[in-house]
């Protein structure tokens, strides 16, 4: 029992330590336009969305990923290392869902083949025959 106990609290906090989805993207729009306004726009947010969602992941990390001059957001050093990492995971993302979408094009069935050949049920490798 102390190995599950011992998992759930090991998955219970990396749960807690993992970044989310909607800062990341923020986060790398924002770095890519430098401006609040122009990151809520793409984004279809509201600047204070936007600027919550920075403020949020901040807070979670211990660190101030952006510099805020006037009404530009110029990256950190903290902010310029997590930029090369939240672009991998937002494309790793994009990549797992659009190998689903391609699965569902090409249909959700298998085609599982079996048959009898002289009085012997015959089916695919790993099934049981009748089943």
């Amino acid at each position: 029992m102390e190995t599950l106990n011992g998992m759930h609290q090991w998955s219970a906090s990396f749960m807690s330590s993992l970044l989310n989805s909607r800062q990341l993207l923020a986060f790398s729009t924002l770095a890519r336009h430098g401006s609040f306004t122009s990151a809520a726009k793409e984004l279809f947010l509201t600047q204070s969305a936007v600027s919550h969602a920075i403020k949020s992941l901040e807070t979670e990390l211990g660190v101030r990923v952006f510099d805020r001059v006037g009404k530009k957001a110029h990256l950190t050093q903290a902010g310029e290392r997590l930029l090369v990492h939240a672009d991998r995971i937002l494309r790793a993302m994009q990549d797992a869902r659009s190998g689903i979408e391609e699965l569902q094009s090409w249909g959700q069935s298998r085609l599982r083949v079996g048959g009898e050949y002289d009085g012997v049920s015959v089916s695919p490798p790993g099934r049981a025959a009748g089943v």
